[in-house]
């Protein structure tokens, strides 16, 4: 799909995948607890007419770890000094939850650098966790126990998550298929557990101002917000966030959940790669 590379920011080594050169530089950012291979449904179109970069984070997949540095503005310093490095022109980025937050404090600290930014459900608020709070606790759990994804897999599948609309928690197996259940089970065997400490713990926004970043942002901004009933973000939150945006366009994909590009790919593609196709 992608080959791995990595880059060195000269802090941490940041693992990478790089598809052909078919077009203008997008780059994908994950979200928490993730890897770049979470952008799995979208890479075979998006390679055609792109030049795909798609990113580790820090203490996530194959990159490094760096103890007490897993804050937006660490995961921002990594991305702005790979766009700013590897890549020749401005370049396009598309996030997804945490890797959308990221993108806006890449684009507003490097606006020479960031042709325009695709922002799928991006984390909003960074102390009051929720029902989200049990789950990341169950995530934390597996993550330190060091053991291997075919290992954590039976456990990954009895881990539980809140259903808007349900009363009782699901079974994570009851609700997702075998392979995100894998992919799940990977991810969390090359987790450093301190990137949920620091959710966990409400300190992920500490040092930075999101409102203040939402309104430098001055790049063409998609906001893609999910469906509030499936656990997209509330109405009057993304529409906020969104008006922010000096050329901010909000668009809600109807029948998706928090991670639009899975639930709902066709429409995440539409969505994106016509914003995109437009600037």
């Amino acid at each position: 799909m992608l080959e791995e590379k990595i880059f060195n920011t000269g802090t941490v080594s940041i693992n990478y995948g790089e598809g052909p050169a078919s077009g203008p530089p997008l780059v994908l950012l994950h979200g928490a607890g993730g890897r770049w291979i979470s952008f799995r449904t979208v890479i075979p179109q998006l390679v055609k007419d792109w030049h795909v970069y798609a990113l580790d984070h820090r203490g996530h997949g194959l990159s490094g770890r760096l103890p007490g540095t897993y804050r937006i503005l660490d995961y921002a310093q990594d991305a702005i000094a790979f766009v700013q490095n590897q890549i020749s022109s401005p370049a396009h980025l598309w996030g997804q939850s945490l890797g959308a937050t990221v993108s806006i404090a890449v684009a507003a600290q490097a606006p020479e650098s960031v042709r325009a930014v695709v922002l799928e459900e991006p984390g909003l608020e960074f102390e009051e966790l929720g029902p989200l709070g049990a789950y990341i606790r169950q995530m934390r759990e597996l993550a330190a126990s060091g053991r291997p994804a075919e290992a954590l897999f039976a456990n990954v599948a009895d881990m539980t998550i809140e259903v808007p609309g349900l009363d009782d928690p699901v079974r994570l197996g009851d609700a997702r298929d075998e392979a995100y259940l894998r992919f799940i089970a990977e991810c969390l065997s090359q987790l450093e557990p301190e990137v949920l400490d620091v959710i966990l713990a409400g300190q992920l926004g500490e040092g930075w101002d999101l409102e203040a970043s939402l309104r430098r942002v001055f790049c063409p901004a998609l906001f893609m917000q999910g469906d509030p009933a499936l656990g997209g973000l509330e109405d009057q939150d993304a529409e906020r966030a969104a008006r922010l945006l000096p050329q901010g366009m909000l668009v809600k994909i109807q029948g998706a959940g928090h991670v639009i590009h899975r639930t709902k790919t066709e429409a995440a593609l539409k969505a994106a790669l016509e914003f995109l196709e437009s600037v």
